[in-house]
């Protein structure tokens, strides 16, 4: 596990979830990664890690991020509760919707690495861990 934090990425599509891998993999973070919000779920729930951010894609075939972010807060499971960014490629769905879930963060499909380093750098400082690299 990395002082610098770790990250749990869920996306259902696996070359979305390679790219977001990609994207963080020289960070000195911790990555987690989940194809669904109920394998994130359960990854949560049965593992002592404590995950500082976590990026989940709001619309997935097996249950998507505000079902996750429903479950972890019903849960009362995790102690420290991450930052979470959502991202959608769903222009109906505003940061005031996803905030009313407890989205840190909601970020619009395409995305460029520079933005969701932005917000994951944000979420990382709240978390009271360093920010990225470059």
């Amino acid at each position: 596990m990395s002082d610098a934090g770790t990250l749990l990425l869920v996306e259902d599509d696996k070359d979305v979830r390679e790219m977001l891998v990609g994207i963080f993999a020289n960070q000195g973070l911790t990555l987690l990664e989940a194809a669904s919000a109920n394998a994130a779920f359960e990854l949560l729930r049965q593992s002592a890690v404590v995950v500082d951010v976590i990026i989940s894609d709001i619309k997935m075939r097996e249950g998507g991020g505000f079902e996750l972010l429903a479950k972890i807060k019903a849960s009362g499971l995790l102690a420290q509760k991450p930052q979470v960014i959502l991202i959608t490629g769903f222009p109906t769905i505003n940061l005031a919707k996803a905030k009313e879930f407890g989205a840190s963060d909601l970020i619009a499909k395409p995305f460029d690495s520079a933005t969701l380093k932005r917000a994951v750098s944000k979420c990382l400082r709240a978390s009271g861990k360093p920010a990225l690299r470059g």
